[in-house]
């Protein structure tokens, strides 16, 4: 257990934990002594933690090794949280059956997606604001997107033109300076 980087512990089925590494401990600001005296309840949201429990109780009786994923929290020793990416299963461990939990801390991803989304309004706020209008065309010149000024251009309504073939809109005299490339 000590030689992964995430977050692994197990816990008896009403979410005592039994066993962990330092990893689940220590980011969390708890001693191994405090983490063990915890249940799962106190390390995650008690909706999701529930969660867990029942729906991995419930299904290990029904199949084996069932198993749960899911988006949370982890609460620190302070009452911060970190959000982590949980992968929880019902297995056998020394002869009982209990429930092994592998988290991954997600803030760099969230931070990441968070980042990209605020890229990508940016970009379409310079694209749908541009006096100029810009097409993105596929191989064969298939309008894949137009901005609303391109559109004003040509005097068609955007749902006119997506998937249309360029060289329709264009003078003859230019159609073939396109088709030549």
């Amino acid at each position: 257990l000590e030689n992964v980087d995430d977050a692994v512990y197990i816990m008896d089925l009403n979410g005592n934990i039994l066993e962990a590494n330092e990893a689940a401990y220590a980011p969390l600001d708890y001693t191994p002594e405090m983490f063990f005296d915890l249940n799962l309840n106190k390390i995650i949201p008690e909706n999701d933690a529930n969660l867990i429990l029942y729906q991995l109780v419930e299904k290990a009786q029904l199949q084996t090794q069932p198993r749960i994923n899911l988006e949370t929290f982890h609460i620190k020793e302070n009452g911060t949280k970190v959000p982590v990416e949980i992968h929880s299963r019902a297995i056998s461990y020394r002869g009982k059956k209990v429930i092994l939990n592998v988290a991954r801390d997600i803030s760099k991803r969230i931070e990441a997606e968070k980042a990209l989304r605020e890229s990508e309004e940016r970009y379409r706020s310079v694209v749908e604001n541009s006096r100029d209008g810009i097409v993105i065309l596929d191989t064969d010149l298939k309008i894949l997107f137009a901005n609303e000024r391109f559109c004003e251009i040509l005097g068609r309504p955007s749902i006119e033109t997506l998937g249309c073939d360029l060289i329709k809109y264009l003078e003859p005299s230019e159609q073939g300076n396109i088709e030549g490339h």
